[in-house]
């Protein structure tokens, strides 16, 4: 499945880029994230279209989404807002490191795009627990394998 091996991807780089960021396939209610010790970044599949054109590549655009979960205890809502902007910033370094990068992403499978379509304060934000969601669409062709 393209959309699986594309947030795998994309969350091994950015478990690569800080070892020390907790990042999960899947949604997650934030209330459950480890948070006390570590910011999270949270990948979900959303929607997948392709193109069959009888080639033996298919194109595909893929939507996902991606969570940035911090806590902050103070009672200074700024506080809480800085943390987030510093995780957002260390998130969109890595995804803009995969746009410029645009490689293989498995055997059979290149990413030749990658954007953020959205950024906006997650609903489920609940003090102390403050996240973002962003919106991401990938393209990609798929090659058949052998």
């Amino acid at each position: 499945m393209v959309w699986l091996e594309l947030l795998q991807y994309i969350a091994d780089k950015l478990q690569k880029a800080d070892s020390g960021l907790y990042v999960v396939l899947g949604l997650h209610d934030p209330r459950v994230l480890p948070l006390k010790d570590q910011d999270c970044v949270v990948l979900y599949r959303g929607q997948e279209a392709q193109d069959e054109q009888g080639a033996s590549f298919t194109p595909c655009s893929i939507t996902c989404y991606l969570e940035c979960w911090t806590r902050d205890d103070s009672p200074d809502f700024a506080n809480g807002y800085e943390k987030l902007t510093q995780l957002e910033a260390k998130v969109d370094k890595v995804l803009r490191y995969i746009k410029d990068e645009s490689g293989m992403i498995s055997d059979y499978t290149q990413m030749l795009d990658l954007v953020i379509k959205q950024k906006a304060g997650d609903m489920d934000s609940a003090r102390p627990l403050i996240g973002s969601l962003y919106t991401l669409s990938a393209s990609v062709y798929t090659q058949e394998g052998d």
